[in-house]
């Protein structure tokens, strides 16, 4: 096989959606944001692109990471935020 472009990998983002969500043990609306990624399995390791799509996860639990003011995260964002750093 060869590579369909010399790329490797492609994001497509989805909208922002409202979605149910538990809180503190209650169903609430959340907000969900929808990411896949594409990969050529020919030029890139699966391992590589999940241990991107991690971080990519938590710079966007944390934006302060992205230099973002820490007021822009809603508090369920915020919980899950904690709930991964102790994961």
């Amino acid at each position: 096989g060869h590579a369909v472009a010399n790329t490797g990998s492609a994001f497509f983002v989805g909208p922002v959606r409202q979605a149910p969500r538990v809180v503190e043990g209650r169903l609430a609306v959340g907000l969900t944001l929808s990411i896949s990624l594409v990969v050529d399995h020919y030029l890139l390791d699966g391992n590589d692109m999940v241990a991107a799509m991690e971080t990519l996860r938590a710079l966007m639990l944390e934006p302060a990471r992205l230099g973002l003011p820490a007021a822009a995260v809603p508090a369920d964002v915020a919980a899950l935020a904690a709930d991964a750093r102790e994961a």
